[in-house]
């Protein structure tokens, strides 16, 4: 923090969500029905499926206000790429929505889920066509899309072809979720010369702000002098806000920075003037709002822990940083010799001597059951860190469609990345989706 001459402080910026894994993710899963027009009898039923989300998708997530309210469809069956902006053999798309929901995820693993049903009606250009291919995005053309998927069978879990009859509508359900941060991020800052240390983590996890602005534009939820609040206490779990008492900003002049290509962040700024965010007892913890979640900061002079001594005599101008990513499926995998007759049970991951097969168990070592997050689309890149040693990782770009084994997920795989000779067998693991 600077003093200036006019009695200005401004805040640097604590990095709140980073790159360095404190940040939240994105996943998202699509559904297509071929229903009857008349009768209303479900004839076929893809069950939820794993899309890529593309790198155009990320950098427009600040940019455009409003970006899940297009589907589209089309009929080619090449794998999706990060790098992909359309479908590539696009029909027609709709914006006809049938049903909308949201929600959060009340226990872990925790995140936020916004559910919308798309209706492709009688004669709307798909009948008779071989539909392989779905995107999501903001425009009737198929050139501005967030995200696109090959359509897959539900009981053999490899891609597939549908084809929608004279009398039929065609449901696609897009799902997207938001995953909390799950562990702190620790920083400094330097204010008039005392030295703070920082603590931030996700606040208020199963609270509806983590689901009811999924598809508006990323960054500050609003202006108003809630939306940044200023606490006496200390930080909050997860679950939770900062304890003691409040302060509010004094006026609804919070703003987003520019938007750079291909950071997949935004900075957020949040100045006060002299009447906002006085406490008594300092300022120990701030609580922000966004259209994608809620997160808490905590300050301690490294000098005996004291708060930040806002009073009438300073404004304040203070910075965060929100970022949007990939995600970690969590720690605690542990690595098993490769193999090509062992199968990996609870809390193990394993190859084929050959790492041609890559094969997760269902349950990490937390004893949490994640098969729905180990379905990913052909291309995803899949990094495993030792936890003991990040720099030893080992990186798997997926061939073809998962399979689902007696209690793991299976995948046909090649070997594009080693560094450090890879994880140490016995280790436990970071297994981490870089479908981004």
């Amino acid at each position: 923090m600077d003093q200036h001459e006019n009695n200005v402080v401004q805040l640097e910026r604590p990095q709140v969500v980073n790159v360095g894994g404190a940040r939240f993710g994105l996943r998202g899963f699509m559904r297509v029905q071929l229903i009857n027009a008349t009768t209303g009898k479900c004839r076929w039923d893809s069950g939820f499926f794993p899309n890529k989300i593309l790198t155009a998708g990320r950098n427009n997530m600040n940019t455009v206000s409003s970006w899940l309210t297009h589907c589209h469809v089309g009929t080619n069956g090449t794998a999706p790429q990060a790098t992909d902006t359309q479908l590539l053999g696009f029909v027609v798309s709709t914006s006809s929505t049938v049903a909308f929901s949201d929600g959060t995820q009340p226990s872990a693993p925790y995140y936020g889920w916004y559910r919308q049903t798309f209706r492709f009606a009688v004669g709307a250009g798909h009948g008779g066509q071989n539909i392989s291919e779905a995107g999501i995005g903001w425009g009737a053309s198929g050139s501005v899309l967030i995200s696109r998927a090959l359509i897959i069978d539900p009981i053999t879990q490899q891609t597939t072809t549908v084809t929608p009859l004279a009398d039929e509508i065609m449901d696609v359900t897009y799902e997207l979720r938001y995953y909390p941060p799950l562990s702190d991020v620790y920083n400094t800052v330097t204010l008039n010369g005392v030295v703070y240390d920082t603590v931030t983590r996700a606040a208020e996890v199963t609270n509806n702000r983590w689901s009811v602005n999924i598809g508006d534009a990323i960054g500050q939820y609003s202006p108003f002098v809630s939306s940044w609040r200023a606490y006496d206490g200390a930080l909050g779990t997860i679950t939770q806000s900062p304890s003691g008492n409040p302060a509010d900003h004094n006026a609804g002049d919070q703003y987003d920075e520019g938007y750079s290509n291909n950071s997949y962040q935004i900075v957020m700024m949040s100045p006060t003037g002299a009447l906002g965010w006085n406490l008594g007892a300092g300022i120990r913890c701030i609580r922000i709002q966004t259209t994608a979640g809620m997160y808490q900061t905590s300050f301690a002079a490294q000098s005996g822990g004291a708060t930040i001594p806002k009073t009438t005599g300073f404004t304040m101008v203070m910075g965060w940083t929100l970022s949007w990513a990939g995600l970690n499926w969590l720690n605690n995998w542990n690595m098993i010799a490769a193999s090509d007759s062992t199968t990996p049970v609870a809390g193990e991951w394993n190859t084929n001597v050959a790492e041609t097969l890559l094969r997760i168990s269902w349950t990490d070592d937390d004893v949490e059951d994640r098969q729905n997050d180990l379905k990913v689309s052909s291309g995803t890149i899949i990094r495993i860190e030792d936890t003991t040693d990040a720099t030893k990782f080992v990186e798997y770009t997926v061939s073809g469609s998962y399979t689902e084994q007696a209690s793991w997920t299976e995948y046909s795989v090649t070997q594009t990345a080693i560094q450090n000779s890879g994880p140490t067998v016995g280790n436990l693991c970071l297994i981490r989706n870089m479908d981004v």
